[in-house]
């Protein structure tokens, strides 16, 4: 996650157009589900490994 702030900031910077950046939101904010599902579901075989 921490990988994506810089180059959102740079394609940013480089393109001002609105519609651009709505869709660099979107598909930010897409994989950030995914890897927050990804996560979870990582998290919880792990939990359920252990029991």
């Amino acid at each position: 996650m921490v990988l994506l702030i810089p180059l959102q900031m740079a394609v940013l910077g480089r393109d001002h157009s609105p519609q651009n950046s709505v869709q660099l939101v979107s598909v930010v904010s897409d994989s950030a589900s995914r890897i927050t599902f990804l996560l979870i579901q990582s998290r919880c075989h792990w939990f359920y490994g252990r029991m």
